[in-house]
């Protein structure tokens, strides 16, 4: 049975994010959980590197030892074969189940099918409206996701409805959808996913922490409703990703950059 692990690194505020994310631990109760079990949430890398063929994040992912991991979109550059996300996916595509759907990175650059095959030739599971049953020491759950809007072949709800009849299919089981937009948040409590899980937002770039949130997110404008953090929607849980990325046009101020750990325990939430 898998036990929810204690995390060794410590947590603290990070000024310096080309050094190390901050770990952002969440802990989600579900009674459909027939024992706990780790996932990681990667967003939004845009091929940033952190140490010598990415092995400080590597190091970190190993050391809070996941079952799985969850990648919600932007993880590619414009040259996505560079070996800062290439050096990632392979050590993470041979130690633990991973998923991954597109964001608008892999979109603008038009080369969505390229850059799909290459994150599946590091045995990578790319999602684009169905999803797959995850086996976790005889407990299964449902992962589905979703390509971003931008993609121009196939409708997004069209995506999305089909995810959501493969989890209702199977309603007895605790069922996770991968998502890059999270302004689209009344589509997904319509859903009925137990938890989504999104990013693209970058934490809202500037915040003032207790204050403001986030000044500034892609799709939503200033003061976004969903900069980052946790949202709560009846049984559904809401997580949208800061993102790893440190170099972007804009620099982010009270807002690190950060690697996500959700633990989904049994039980109720209060």
């Amino acid at each position: 049975m898998t036990v929810v692990k204690k995390m060794n690194l410590k947590i603290s505020q990070n000024n310096k994010p080309w050094k190390l994310p901050v770990l952002k631990n969440y802990k989600v109760r579900s009674e459909k959980a027939g024992h706990a079990f780790r996932c990681v949430h990667l967003s939004d890398l845009h091929c940033c590197i952190y140490g010598k063929h990415q092995r400080s994040l590597i190091r970190m992912i190993d050391a809070v030892s996941p079952d799985l991991i969850c990648m919600t979109g932007d993880m590619l550059g414009k040259r996505f074969h560079k070996e800062a996300a290439g050096d990632l996916f392979k050590a993470l595509g041979k130690k633990y189940p991973c998923y991954y759907v597109t964001g608008n990175h892999e979109f603008i650059y038009k080369n969505p099918d390229k850059a799909k095959a290459y994150v599946r030739s590091f045995g990578i599971h790319v999602l684009e409206g169905e999803g797959q049953i995850l086996d976790l020491d005889g407990m299964k759950v449902c992962i589905c996701g979703v390509d971003d809007p931008m993609n121009p072949q196939e409708s997004w709800m069209d995506q999305l409805n089909r995810a959501q009849e493969m989890s209702d299919r199977h309603p007895e089981l605790f069922s996770v959808l991968l998502t890059h937009r999270p302004e689209r948040i009344q589509s997904y409590i319509d859903s009925g996913f137990d938890l989504v899980l999104s990013g693209h937002a970058h934490g809202g770039q500037w915040r003032i922490p207790g204050l403001i949130n986030g000044i500034y997110a892609p799709s939503q404008g200033f003061f976004p409703k969903y900069a980052g953090g946790r949202y709560d929607f009846g049984h559904q849980v809401h997580i949208n990703s800061r993102g790893l990325a440190y170099y972007v046009s804009v620099p982010r101020i009270f807002n690190p950059v950060e690697l996500g750990v959700i633990d989904i325990i049994p039980g109720k939430e209060s």
